[in-house]
């Protein structure tokens, strides 16, 4: 499965916000897969909710630190960095294009502290770093079609009675900051120098 056409991918609503020297884009992807042809075509729907932020560390570092439970036997391959926990490293692979830079981003006190993380969460994201930059995405999960708000960041009905609609609306935006302070959980166990 390679990258898919712009036309099968759209960017949802995403905020964007700077605080502390950092700048941070928080959104959805929703992709549109089809697969099959013929009367066996399906097409499916996918979200994914994503954090990219600026850390401004690392420049040149390329890594990928993905839950060992999620992974397919082609990136298994490219589990290529050993560090120092054989715990961590029974539930996160890395995959770095330099293993001095990644030991230094990887430090000790950041493989105990997303050891620590990894057992009180259910969910595990996989952490992309590329030139400064950490992107943080969430499992996928199925929605109806592009328009389906649910799971999509604003994602609001504007369906029913004046009063149910600002409820939806309120619920929309408690569950999206809920959300990106279980985003902001993850980016904190780095030792960042912000």
């Amino acid at each position: 499965m390679g990258v898919p056409n712009t036309k099968d991918i759209k960017e949802d609503y995403v905020i964007n916000f700077y605080e502390n020297n950092i700048n941070y884009s928080f959104g959805t992807l929703t992709r549109r897969e089809v697969i099959g042809w013929g009367k066996d075509e399906e097409i499916i729907y996918t979200r994914y909710p994503y954090l990219t932020l600026d850390v401004k560390e690392m420049p040149g570092l390329v890594a990928t630190i993905k839950a060992m439970q999620i992974f397919l036997k082609i990136f298994k391959t490219r589990d290529n960095t050993t560090l120092e926990s054989t715990e961590f490293k029974k539930m996160f692979a890395v995959n770095a294009n330099d293993q001095i830079l990644i030991r230094k981003l990887v430090i000790p006190k950041v493989i105990v502290n997303l050891i620590e993380l990894a057992k009180e969460e259910r969910k595990f994201p996989t952490m992309h770093f590329d030139d400064g930059y950490l992107t943080i995405v969430f499992d996928n999960y199925f929605v109806n079609s592009f328009d389906d708000p649910q799971g999509r960041l604003l994602g609001f009905y504007f369906i029913g009675t004046y009063q149910d609609i600002l409820t939806n609306i309120i619920e929309v935006i408690q569950q999206d900051v809920e959300w990106l302070l279980t985003v902001l959980q993850w980016v904190l166990v780095y030792a960042f120098k912000q």
